[in-house]
């Protein structure tokens, strides 16, 4: 995971040089401040995360008590958080002094951590019959914030459900959504934001593959979560019923089975075809189809929230416990 964090400065420079000059306006400090999101200070001295103390994690549970939007970084060391009077703060776990506290316009209603030292933050602007979503980015060592889009007309509960990207495609996803619809937007390698057509679903969340531009997603239809992917050479292809995304790993997926509860009763892994291939359906999973093969990686001992599933950088699976602390 850092060695590729470390890559991601690197590709999204290169990026930068292609963009137009029309477009640097709206997405040149995007890129600039993702091409600088390097460790700085002690933090480039941190080789690999270190599990946290007990003051650590007791920390963490108390911020995740206080304020519901937060973050934590990569590494575990940070944790990044919105309060009530729109200002994201920035703390080093187990440590007393903040590592930065940046004031924001509107409620922060979404973060996301890119490597551990910049966040996606998305803001909510209500006014009236005006409802929008900015979505911006902070370097944490500069405490710069810089606008990448801005989302208009909006329905009133419209808001930020989840931002992913690929560090070697540069391609990045952002799904917003509401209780009338939800959109996934594409920004491609030029900076140009597009509307992935996936025919109105309700969807629940999203990866993405490293290197093969697939999206895949979790939405919900005919009373069942299901998990799909999306191509824009083949389209939209179910890869299982009943079952929820945990985490793309390079370019596979691996999702859960769930059980008439909602619970996961085992894992799988999806792995994309070479080429891409034309539009098909996988609902048996272990089946090779029009979109890729799905494999069995772990039935669990017992059904749990399929939330509680951790997938590691190797692919090992883990339950995390209900009491962390």
């Amino acid at each position: 995971m850092e060695r590729k964090q470390r890559r991601t400065g690197r590709r999204i420079l290169a990026f930068v040089t292609v963009v137009t000059a029309v477009q640097i306006g709206t997405f040149y400090h995007y890129n600039a401040i993702l091409a600088g999101a390097q460790p700085s200070g002690d933090r480039q001295t941190s080789q690999a995360p270190s599990p946290p103390d007990d003051s650590a994690k007791q920390q963490l549970a108390k911020l995740k008590q206080l304020h519901p939007t937060l973050a934590v970084s990569d590494d575990g060391r940070y944790a990044a958080y919105a309060d009530d009077s729109h200002q994201v703060h920035v703390v080093e776990l187990g440590k007393p002094d903040e590592v930065a506290s940046v004031q924001m316009k509107a409620p922060v209603v979404y973060l996301k951590w890119v490597q551990d030292s910049a966040l996606f933050v998305g803001e909510k602007f209500d006014a009236g019959s005006d409802h929008r979503l900015a979505l911006a980015t902070i370097d944490v060592s500069t405490q710069t914030v810089r606008l990448i889009q801005t989302f208009t007309r909006l329905y009133a509960t419209t808001t930020f459900k989840d931002i992913e990207f690929s560090d070697t495609t540069n391609d990045i996803y952002v799904l917003i959504g509401s209780s009338q619809s939800d959109q996934v937007y594409h920004f491609n390698i030029m900076s140009e934001m597009s509307q992935v057509p996936l025919g109105g679903r309700r969807i629940d969340r999203i990866a993405v593959s490293e290197t093969t531009n697939d999206l895949y997603v979790q939405d919900f239809a005919e009373g069942t979560h299901n998990v799909l992917v999306y191509n824009s050479k083949s389209g939209l292809t179910l890869i299982r019923r009943n079952a929820a995304l945990l985490r793309a790993v390079d370019n596979d997926l691996y999702y859960a089975v769930l059980n008439d509860s909602g619970e996961a009763t085992a894992v799988y892994r999806y792995a994309p075809p070479a080429a891409p291939a034309s539009t098909g359906n996988a609902t048996d999973a272990g089946t090779a189809s029009g979109s890729g093969t799905s494999s069995l990686v772990k039935t669990l001992d017992a059904p749990v929230d399929p939330a509680a599933i951790q997938v590691s950088d190797d692919g090992t699976i883990s339950i995390q416990s209900a009491n962390p602390s």
